[in-house]
């Protein structure tokens, strides 16, 4: 007979590791007992693949419990390629604010390579049959007007990829490049195990850094802005997708906590500036030390115009922490949680 374990109100047989799928809803607070339902699971699927079991593993050590002391957790605003809306930084600055309060240690840090970078590494891991699968799994689907090039481009034949991508480097600007490089880049086994060893290095040059820094989490803008408005579009505002893929393409967990915070009228202000808008007659006037929000990418001045019609929607901001340290992520979430609601205390680890 299968022994039972009992997690609370999670009761499951130990030994069949495919019945431990207990999800945890964004709806839900960041509970004890997920982070304890993960714990579970690493000790019984993940152990024996542990990094510690591999000697020099330059991943992040294997790890269960949050310390029970205060954490240092790195943040940024701006991940060296796309810049986020003022809104999305503003609510990392006011959740480190937050976290300072409660006895945490933030530190300011910098992915040690540009977003630009990550995103072209995640479109070539993603891309890398040339789109085909994106293509059949959309084939009967209604498809949003902001893909339908995309989708041109990966039905198209390979000849005629390249082709484009000839006069994508004549005549349009670097930023749409990305997808070109990334959809032509995997043409055939020799090329394909290059990428793979580009993607290995490509995160231990992440896992390096953090190590080096001594972090148990970072903080950074989830979306890079608030939800566009309108949400269905032909504009494309990809670039902001950078912070999320960040830690898709290094295997890194990472969740998304609301701040507390909305946008504002100041929040909006660089915006409408960059863009030429005017109260009235009069152009829109910053506040001392503001500068306009800078639109001379295409992705950038795209996220502008999504976001100028955003007055008192709420902001996000993502949390991640280092591969096979769920927990860790989980704890942080929750603290960002009570930060956000204006706990000054930091909660129990277990």
């Amino acid at each position: 007979m299968s022994k039972l374990v009992d997690l609370g109100d999670i009761q499951t047989h130990a030994w069949v590791p495919f019945m431990l799928q207990h999800r945890v809803r964004s709806s839900n607070s960041v509970t004890r007992r997920h982070r304890k339902f993960l714990a579970l699971h690493k000790r019984i699927l993940l152990v024996n693949n542990s990094p510690n079991s591999k000697g020099g593993s330059r991943y992040p050590p294997f790890g269960e419990h949050p310390p029970d002391r205060p954490l240092r957790i790195g943040y940024f605003t701006y991940d060296g390629s796309f810049k986020a809306v003022p809104a999305a930084e503003r609510a990392v600055l006011h959740i480190k604010s937050r976290l300072e309060a409660m006895g945490h240690k933030l530190i300011p840090w910098q992915p040690p390579c540009p977003g630009s970078e990550c995103f072209e590494m995640f479109l070539t891991a993603l891309f890398v049959d040339g789109g085909a699968r994106l293509v059949e799994m959309l084939q009967y689907d209604e498809v949003e007007q902001s893909m339908f090039l995309g989708l041109k481009i990966f039905k198209s034949w390979r000849l005629t990829r390249r082709i484009k991508w000839i006069l994508a480097k004549l005549f349009s600007h670097p930023d749409n490049l990305i997808y070109m490089r990334a959809v032509n880049y995997v043409t055939d086994v020799p090329t394909l195990t290059q990428h793979v060893n580009s993607l290995e290095e490509f995160r231990y040059r992440w896992y390096d850094n953090w190590r080096e820094s001594n972090l148990d989490a970072v903080l950074c803008p989830a979306f890079g802005m608030a939800a566009p408005v309108p949400v269905r579009t032909t504009r494309s505002f990809a670039g902001m997708l950078t912070y999320l893929h960040l830690f898709n393409i290094t295997n890194m967990p990472a969740g998304s906590v609301p701040s507390g915070i909305c946008v504002t009228e100041a929040d909006l202000a660089p915006l409408r500036a960059s863009l030429g808008q005017k109260d009235g007659n009069k152009p829109v006037k910053l506040a001392p030390g503001v500068t306009p929000y800078p639109i001379d990418r295409p992705w950038q001045k795209a996220a502008a115009e999504l976001q100028v019609d955003t007055l008192g929607m709420p902001v996000g901001v993502q949390v991640a922490a280092a591969p096979w340290h769920d927990e860790m992520c989980l704890h942080v979430m929750r603290e960002v949680e009570r930060a956000a609601r204006g706990v000054s205390q930091p909660g129990p680890t277990n």
